[in-house]
C-alpha cells in the first residue's frame, strides 16, 4: 500500500517594491514677489521664482530604509527620515534641472522611481516705469508744484518708486513713494522749492 504524508502549510510573502504614494511641495516665495506660500500636491515638479524655498514631503507605499533625491548626472542627496513611510527634504530653487527619486528598501535593494520631475527657476525681470505727465522739456517756475503721473509693471511685484533727477553731473532722488502691485498707476506732487536746485537751472529727470 502506497502511503504518503503532507506537511503543514507554509506561506511565502514576496514584498511589494516601494513606490511613491504621495508627494507634496510647500513653496515659499521670495519677499520681493509679494506671493503667499503655495501647497502643491501630487507632483514633485516645481516652477517658481529663483530663491524660492521648497519643503518636499514624500509618503511611500511601503516602509523604506532610505529615500534620495538625484539630479541627473549628480550624486544622490538624502531625504530626512527615521525609516518608514514619511520623508522630507528642503531645497532652494537656484537653477533649472530634472531629478528622480530613489528608494532603498529594508533589504538594501534600490528602486529608482519611474517618474522624472523637473525644477524650473524663473528669473526676476526688471520692472518698467513710464512717466506719462508732465511731458519732456517742461518749463516751470522755481516755486511750482508739479503733479508727476507714472505707470509701471513688473512680473511679480512693485513695492516703491523713487523720482530721480540730476544736474551738473550730480544725481539725486526724492523720498520713495510706497506703492504695491504688479501693475501701478499713480501721481505724486513734486515741489520744486524743496529740491537742491536754483532758479534758471536746468535739470534732467
Amino acid at each position: 500500500v502506497n502511503q504518503r504524508s503532507v506537511s503543514e502549510s507554509f506561506q511565502v510573502r514576496i514584498p511589494r517594491p516601494p513606490e511613491i504614494a504621495n508627494i507634496v511641495a510647500l513653496i515659499s516665495y521670495p519677499a520681493y514677489t509679494g506671493l503667499s506660500p503655495a501647497v502643491q500636491t501630487g507632483s514633485g515638479s516645481v516652477e517658481a521664482p529663483e530663491g524660492s524655498q521648497v519643503h518636499l514631503s514624500l509618503e511611500t507605499t511601503e516602509p523604506v530604509k532610505k529615500a534620495a533625491f538625484r539630479i541627473q548626472g549628480k550624486p544622490a542627496e538624502p531625504f530626512s527620515g527615521n525609516g518608514g513611510n514619511a520623508w522630507i527634504r528642503d531645497f532652494t530653487v537656484d537653477a533649472s534641472y530634472q531629478y528622480e527619486l530613489v528608494l532603498t528598501d529594508n533589504q538594501e535593494k534600490v528602486h529608482v522611481q519611474p517618474v522624472v520631475y523637473s525644477v524650473k527657476s524663473l528669473p526676476d525681470s526688471s520692472p518698467e516705469v513710464v512717466i506719462t505727465f508732465p511731458a519732456k522739456n517742461l518749463a516751470a517756475k522755481f516755486s511750482d508744484k508739479i503733479p508727476v503721473t507714472f505707470s509701471g509693471t513688473d512680473d511679480y511685484y512693485i513695492s516703491r518708486v523713487e523720482f530721480c533727477y540730476s544736474h551738473d553731473s550730480e544725481h539725486y532722488s526724492t523720498a520713495p513713494v510706497e506703492i504695491r502691485g504688479k501693475k501701478i498707476l499713480s501721481t505724486f506732487m513734486l515741489n520744486l522749492d524743496t529740491l537742491p536746485v536754483t532758479p534758471n537751472l536746468k535739470f534732467s529727470y
